[in-house]
């Protein structure tokens, strides 16, 4: 993509021709202003299933994205998401393929204790 930079990218499959996975992109003039940022990259797996998150992070912002595969143990997706968002600093952005409802009364009470 023209003028967007990959800094993080996590492959769920590893066996597989192309990635797949999260991948976080920065525009390079937010990257410029961003200054220095740490790398995350983060793959999980259960017997049910998988979460990964790709993305950066500084003193004044944490971007990242997600992928929670449809079988994927809520409450071990959950620990993991909060243990990323408990080390962020400033502002979050979160983005991704949760595969989640979050209309659900249960999904509900469960993220306002991380949101």
């Amino acid at each position: 993509m023209p003028n967007f930079r990959e800094k993080a990218r996590v492959n769920v499959e590893g066996d597989r021709s192309m990635a797949y996975g999260p991948v976080c992109f920065i525009n390079e003039k937010l990257y410029a202003v961003l200054g220095p940022v740490d790398i995350i990259e983060i793959l999980s797996k259960n017997q049910e299933g998988s979460i990964s998150i790709a993305g950066i992070k500084n003193d004044g912002w944490t971007i990242l994205s997600v992928y929670i595969s449809s079988n994927c143990d809520f409450s071990h997706t959950i620990a993991k998401l909060e243990n990323c968002l408990n080390n962020s600093k400033g502002k979050v952005i979160l983005a991704g393929d949760f595969n989640i409802d979050f209309n659900n009364k249960s999904t509900k009470k469960i993220l306002s204790k991380i949101c």
